[in-house]
């Protein structure tokens, strides 16, 4: 069958006065309908109810109140069971009673008349009852759905009212602009934000009305872009209240538009940007802070990402030091500078930190800067985290302690040289000692001390030291194997200036025949300084290695007092050595001395021992004449008589002292507490008895003296 054939069969179907058949497809969409096209748009009956029914499948014919026809309407329905379409009939309901009632009187007509009457009756009274309940139930319908219409009318009032309180008192402000920029719409947040009524706003400003000449041009843009693209996102304006103030605010915008897509209006959004544009001048001014404390710390601080190890931060004080600037070094890794040894330990460390998440403090970390000069950094690592506790960058603090390290050297050499030439009793053996020590101290890999042959007039190797881990049997070979003249390679020209002589990068030289050797040992830079006493230059030495820091004053002093000592060292040696020498002739005399005294003493016992006895003698004839004879003796015999005694007592007692004064070598000293008073008068009375008979003796008046503390015979 040919659908518009079918179609127009539909549409032509008699169904009476009010009535009409569609066909609705087995989506619950019109098929063909007397009052709709079927060429036309697609229109929905599956809210129908009866159409509802043909979709599960049910057939009937229902008795339903039509509130748009205001009246009761009889509808049948029919699903096909093959294509699962339907076919609906629908008629008033007083058509189809009236039908009916025309078959019933030709039935009674047929029938009899009382039939008639009866069958009237009965469908009147039918009727009456159907209509009755028909109308109820239509009454009880129109009530229930206007109670519905009036409950879902006051549901759409209040939410209608809550969108309106959400928008006139959302925390941030809403409004419309027209295509000219006019406001159409504004919240009361807006207003009350820029001190507005509605009445002075809507319709009559416009948006350019309250912004600060310097936020107009940016709003021009950003209100074009929304006209092209349809919407803005995070523009900041500046907004001019109505009492003069300024509101900072971010704005968002979406375009509403027409069926043919031209612009209508925007729904535009504004937040008050006050508090984090203070929170932006605050963090600002920390960072402005911060930045003023990094650059002038007056140690290198560098920060890298936690992936790649790439300078992200570095200050003033770390440009200085590696003469690199910081534009050369954020975005770059330390591969990009540094020789890969020294790369290869600053990531090592970095990745320590990094996956251990503690700080480490690298006491001495060497670095090459972009002069090639070494410098010794004590460096502190440390991991900047997340908020998940991951780390995201690694800060890193280096102090620069190169010119302490090498002051910490310069004094550690100077000890080590000292005690090495304290405990050594000659200068060939403390050279080892002395060689090592200054270059362990300074971390040189060659030493050798020279001394001047003055006979030869040539300077000869005393010893050579180097370090264990360096191979240097062809240098020290060479080295013992030659001597210099005055001018002569490096040992020469010192022994020659009397000056320190320094070599930064030897070359390959026939006037400077130990470097040629010193390169294949990787021995790049050499240092000598004299051994000096006084003016004379005793000898050189001199040191290979490396690298070695410049030639500075602090060093040059260093090493002038380093070649002082040596030579004092060798003063004193010599002056030990004449003093042994003196030492083994005094010794020689003290002999002889000692047989001297020896002989001595024994003259003076001899002599001691043959003046007693005369002495002896005359005491005891005094004694015998005072005894005997003293009544035939006048005053002045009896006097005389008692000088010659004391005089002879006296003698006794000196030869006594000049007995023990020859054994002053062997005899202790006896001290004792002597009475100076009675001294004095001694030796007076000593005087006055070797005085001249008629000569005058001197008055003396002796005051109280103090005692004395000594040997009485000495």
């Amino acid at each position: 069958v040919r659908p518009d054939r079918f179609f127009d069969w539909t549409a032509n179907i008699e169904a009476g006065p009010g009535g009409l058949v569609y066909v609705v497809d087995q989506r619950g969409q019109l098929a063909a309908h007397p009052k709709f096209s079927p060429q036309g748009d697609l229109i929905d009956y599956a809210g129908v109810p009866a159409v509802q029914r043909i979709l599960t499948g049910s057939r009937g014919v229902d008795v339903v109140f039509n509130p748009v026809e205001n009246e009761q309407r009889v509808i049948a329905y029919e699903p096909t069971t093959k294509h699962g379409w339907g076919v609906v009939l629908e008629q008033p309901a007083a058509s189809v009673f009236a039908t009916r009632d025309d078959q019933l009187r030709r039935i009674l007509t047929a029938y009899g008349l009382m039939s008639v009457f009866v069958v009237c009756v009965v469908y009147l009274a039918s009727r009456i009852f159907l209509q009755r309940r028909l109308v109820e139930d239509g009454h009880r319908a129109t009530v229930a759905l206007g109670r519905a219409v009036a409950e879902r009318t006051a549901q759409l009032e209040t939410v209608k009212n809550e969108i309106e309180d959400l928008y006139n008192s959302a925390p941030c402000g809403y409004h419309s602009l027209d295509k000219n920029g006019v406001f159409a719409r504004i919240n009361d947040t807006g207003l009350e934000w820029l001190g507005y009524t509605r009445g002075e706003v809507v319709g009559k400003m416009k948006m350019t009305d309250i912004l600060t000449p310097g936020s107009i041009n940016a709003f021009e843009q950003s209100f074009s872009a929304l006209k092209e693209r349809g919407a803005v996102y995070n523009v900041e304006y500046e907004l001019v209240r109505k009492d003069g103030s300024i509101l900072p605010v971010s704005l968002s915008a979406t375009a509403i538009r027409d069926r043919a897509g031209n612009y209508l209006m925007s729904r535009s959004t504004l937040f008050d940007i006050t508090q984090r544009r203070q929170a932006e001048h605050q963090l600002r001014d920390a960072n402005r802070f911060l930045d003023s404390v990094i650059e002038n710390i007056p140690n290198m601080i560098f920060v890298k990402d936690a992936g790649e190890l790439r300078f992200v931060r570095f200050n003033r004080a770390g440009e200085e030091l590696l003469g690199h600037s910081r534009n050369d070094l954020i975005g770059k890794n330390d591969y990009d500078f540094f020789p890969k040894e020294e790369a290869d330990f600053f990531t090592r460390n970095d990745r320590e930190v990094l996956d251990k998440g503690k700080l480490l403090d690298i006491p001495e970390e060497p670095v090459h800067t972009s002069n090639k000069e070494e410098r010794i950094l004590h460096t502190k690592k440390i991991p900047v985290l997340d908020e998940q506790g991951k780390a995201r960058y690694l800060l890193g603090i280096s102090e620069d302690i190169t010119e302490r390290r090498r002051a910490e050297r310069r004094v550690a050499a100077q000890y080590a040289v000292t005690r090495v030439l304290a405990e050594a009793n000659t200068l060939d053996e403390g050279a080892p000692g002395l060689l090592q020590a200054v270059c362990e101290s300074m971390r040189w890999e060659v030493g050798t001390l020279w001394r001047v042959d003055q006979a030869a007039n040539v300077l000869r190797c005393v010893e050579m030291w180097h370090m264990p881990s360096l191979d240097a049997g062809e240098f020290k070979a060479f080295t013992t194997g030659i001597t210099f003249a005055p001018g002569q390679g490096m040992p020469g020209r010192v022994w020659q200036s009397g000056q320190p002589f320094w070599v930064s990068n030897l070359v390959p030289d026939p006037a400077f025949p130990r470097g040629v050797v010193g390169i294949k040992y990787g021995l790049r830079a050499a240092f000598g300084f004299p051994i000096r006493l006084h003016d004379e230059v005793l000898g050189v030495v001199d040191f290979f290695g490396s690298e070695m820091p410049p030639l500075d004053d602090e060093l040059s002093r260093m090493f002038s007092a380093i070649g002082s000592q040596i030579g004092q060292f060798i003063e004193r040696k010599r002056a030990e050595e004449e003093i042994r020498k003196l030492n083994v002739k005094l010794q020689g005399h003290a002999s002889q001395l000692e047989a001297a005294n020896s002989e001595l003493e024994s003259f003076a016992y001899s002599v001691s021992h043959d003046l007693r006895s005369p002495l002896r003698a005359v005491d005891g004839f005094s004694k015998i004449l005072e005894e005997d004879y003293v009544a035939k003796l006048d005053d002045e015999g009896r006097r005389l008589l008692g000088v010659i005694r004391g005089n002879s007592q006296k003698m006794g007692q000196l030869i006594d002292d000049l007995l023990a004064f020859s054994r002053l070598g062997r005899k202790p000293v006896v001290a004792a507490e002597i009475d100076m008073g009675a001294l004095v008068w001694d030796v007076l009375k000593e005087m006055q008895s070797q005085s001249q008979p008629g000569s005058v003796m001197p008055e003396c008046a002796i005051q109280s003296l103090p005692a004395a503390w000594g040997d009485r015979v000495l």
